[in-house]
């Protein structure tokens, strides 16, 4: 009896095609997101918000 005819079997192509359209769209979701927190880095470093705070040693060594 052929595979494709048995009840309940699992075509491995249409698995494979399932897996790989769900990959995509993780993959274009973490696109998504990774660009959002680029441009709010981008902005708040534009603003001066994202400086490192200095130690009072580091700010001694600079004058």
């Amino acid at each position: 009896m052929d595979r494709a005819l048995r009840p309940g079997a699992c075509d491995p192509e249409r698995a494979m095609k399932i897996l790989l359209g769900i990959l995509a769209v993780l993959v274009v979701a973490a696109s998504f997101y990774a660009d959002f927190k680029w441009r709010r880095w981008l902005a708040n470093r534009r603003r001066g918000e994202d400086l490192p705070v200095e130690t009072p040693s580091a700010r001694r060594r600079h004058q």
